[in-house]
């Protein structure tokens, strides 16, 4: 049976997608332009995929996929209008109807009588916009402070009472390491029970622990990583954090549980502390790695003698990421742009690998930033990531915020973000 499915739960915005509907550049003006004629008129917009076809033409659209068959033509400019609409009215806010698999499309005969040469088009439902409620995430150093009963920790209990409708979401990195907390004795049996219920208290019981870096990214409509599927990532962070905080003492990580999705699929639930460290050693890599990959071509350009400003590495940046995640609005990525622009310019100096200051710990709160266009917040007691991302001249630089920021600006606005 069929069903709408959100384009933030199956995407049709990928590498390879982008590529595939790239030759249909020049059709891309109409294209916006009609869809958002037509939903102005039809607000649900199930049939702008036809509205499309019907503004381009058939002599338009046989002349731009020379070299292709008519038919396969008529696809890809569905698929061009699934991505557009993405980009117009966000992930969350589009649904495509889908086959029991809830990733194939099911297509509906066309029924207009002045497209002949259509027979089946890809229907798509339009939300109506609402106002945005930030996620509030909590990166690593934020609950691990929490955890330990630091003097300068969070105060959880004024946070749930000024949160108001705000999700309160921990980083994945936060779930590692608390593994590695507890496994090191750090925290005495009786302060973990106690400390991780309160911090429980606080979070979203559909989805406590947060994906980072390109997972988080899909979350709001960008390329999703192969394999990943919001409704799997979703139940599983929900078991592992379940599993975690039902823990009582360090021997109880050595369990390890298989948790069912709602697909069938087994995961296996690991958080004894050597996954942990390979878990968070990981991300710090892929972070390096990306930012290596970035100083790299600085120094390529500075060979041939060129200067390269920052603005030029932002752009540079910009480009490599928007093409690798699929992403058409660059702009949502701005505050990732400007951090990664900031760090590749420093790696490029340096006759070493660039690694985090922090350690792979900062990697993963790193990875935070591409939760922003969520919208999102992230909260954190580092005062090196603060330092760097308010230091860049990003739009969105104000979106993490210490702890007493954070709660501060809710009370102030009873916990309605601006």
């Amino acid at each position: 049976m069929a069903d709408w499915v959100p384009q933030n739960e199956f995407s049709s915005i990928t590498a390879a997608a982008r590529s595939r509907t790239a030759y249909l550049a020049p059709l891309i003006g109409k294209v916006l332009t009609t869809i958002e004629t037509y939903v102005e008129s039809n607000p649900d917009g199930e049939e702008v995929t036809l509205a499309v076809l019907k503004a381009i033409g058939e002599d338009q659209l046989r002349q731009t996929s020379t070299g292709r068959s008519f038919g396969r033509a008529k696809q890809d400019v569905g698929l061009l209008v699934a991505q557009s609409l993405v980009d117009l009215y966000g992930a969350s806010r589009v649904l495509t109807l889908r086959r029991e698999d809830r990733k194939s499309v099911s297509a509906r005969r066309n029924t207009w009588a002045d497209l002949e040469w259509v027979n089946s088009y890809a229907p798509h439902r339009i939300l109506p916009a609402t106002s945005p409620i930030e996620r509030i995430f909590l990166d690593t150093s934020v609950v691990r402070k929490v955890i330990h009963g630091d003097p300068d920790a969070l105060d959880v209990s004024r946070l749930m009472t000024c949160k108001g409708e705000h999700p309160v979401s921990i980083a994945d990195g936060a779930l590692a390491e608390l593994t590695i907390q507890l496994s090191r004795g750090s925290v005495s049996p009786g302060d973990w029970a106690e400390r991780i219920a309160r911090l429980d208290g606080v979070l979203d019981p559909d989805f406590p622990v947060a994906p980072g870096g390109k997972e988080l990214a899909a979350l709001w409509g960008a390329h999703p990583p192969v394999g990943f599927d919001v409704g799997e990532a979703r139940a599983y962070f929900r078991a592992a954090w379940n599993y975690l905080r039902q823990v009582k003492t360090a021997a109880d990580l050595s369990r390890q549980e298989i948790f069912h999705a709602p697909s069938g699929r087994g995961y296996a639930i690991r958080l004894d502390r050597a996954h942990a460290e390979d878990v968070i050693a990981e991300a710090g890599r892929k972070w390096s790695d990306w930012v290596e990959k970035m100083a790299g071509l600085i120094r390529g350009i500075r060979s041939d003698g060129e200067h390269v400003n920052e603005e030029d590495l932002r752009k540079l940046t910009l480009s490599n990421l928007c093409l690798d995640m699929g992403v058409a609005d660059g702009m949502k990525l701005d505050l990732v742009i400007h951090v990664m622009a900031k760090r590749a310019a420093q790696a490029s100096t340096g006759a070493t690998p660039y690694a985090p200051k922090g350690g792979p710990n900062d990697a993963m709160d790193l990875d935070l930033l591409f939760g922003i266009p969520l919208p999102g917040w992230v909260c954190t007691a580092d005062g090196r990531l603060h330092r760097l991302v308010r230091s860049t001249e990003s739009r969105d630089r104000d979106k993490v915020m210490l702890q007493e920021e954070l709660l501060e600006l809710l009370e102030g606005s009873r916990g309605n973000l601006a």
